[in-house]
């Protein structure tokens, strides 16, 4: 193994935008970036899922609606 290489350096938290609010560090990271990013996916996904209510639901609401009672189900 190589010095100075670890595999759990794909886990470093970096800072992209810097910003100090009152000498907390509000810096917004590589981190939040993802989480953002998969807010906005599932957002999405939701959003374009239930746009059609209908009584027999397709192929997509079903699994938009099973994703979401699964979610649920395991909060519970």
């Amino acid at each position: 193994m190589a010095e100075g290489h670890s595999p759990l350096n794909q886990f470093e938290i970096k800072r992209l935008i810097e910003l100090d609010i009152g000498g907390i560090d509000a810096s917004f990271t590589n981190s939040s970036l993802f989480m953002m990013l998969s807010v906005i996916t599932i957002s999405i996904f939701l959003i374009l899922g239930m746009r059609n209510h209908t009584m027999i639901p397709g192929r997509w609401q079903s699994m938009v609606e099973l994703s979401y009672v699964f979610i649920a189900n395991l909060l519970r």
